[in-house]
């Protein structure tokens, strides 16, 4: 039986949970065994006063995320050893980045679940974020690492792989289309 390492965090949003459970039950139906190194997204609470507290805020996440960065990095090792592809799911935002790098020291490919790119539906799509703003500056610089870094992205339909491979200047036959679907449970 093939083996792949599905590597990142997670958020624990249900649609996150359903999207990775929907891509395991796949590789399984396909008689690939799915070797999970995840971790939920840290909780962070905090009062927000004032500037202090916002800059408090995102200090304690950088500080969670580190903490859960090197759970995964720590297990990847021994999990990922019989496997020869990563699959990074979504969200990806710097899963990706993390393991790119993991997978050029154990020699695997990397295959990025590229449901949405981050910048297109924060600032394009739902208009949260002016382009010339930091934060859209840097969603579209992970984006364009994710695609270029990534052997392979998976996206859910034709249209989706022209417009990323056009926008992140990307060839078009690093992505494959994978219809999104539901569990039939």
């Amino acid at each position: 039986m093939v083996k792949v390492c599905y590597f990142g965090i997670y958020s624990g949003v249900n649609s996150d949970e359903q999207r990775t459970q929907g891509v395991i039950d796949g590789l399984k139906a396909h008689d690939i065994e799915a070797v999970k190194c995840t971790e939920l997204f840290p909780e962070v609470s905090i009062q927000l006063n004032g500037r202090a507290s916002f800059f408090a805020h995102h200090i304690l996440i950088a500080l969670k995320l580190l903490k859960s960065y090197s759970k995964l990095i720590y297990f990847f090792f021994p999990k990922s050893c019989q496997c020869k592809y990563v699959i990074v799911g979504f969200p990806f935002i710097y899963d990706a980045i993390i393991a790119y790098f993991l997978c050029q020291l154990t020699r695997k490919e990397l295959v990025v679940d590229y449901l949405m790119s981050m910048y297109e539906t924060t600032v394009i799509d739902r208009g949260q974020l002016s382009p010339k703003s930091f934060t859209a500056k840097k969603l579209f610089l992970l984006d364009y690492l994710t695609t270029h870094l990534a052997d392979k992205l998976i996206v859910d339909t034709k249209a989706h792989a022209n417009y990323f491979s056009k926008v992140f200047n990307v060839e078009l036959n690093k992505f494959m289309v994978v219809p999104v679907g539901a569990s039939d449970k």
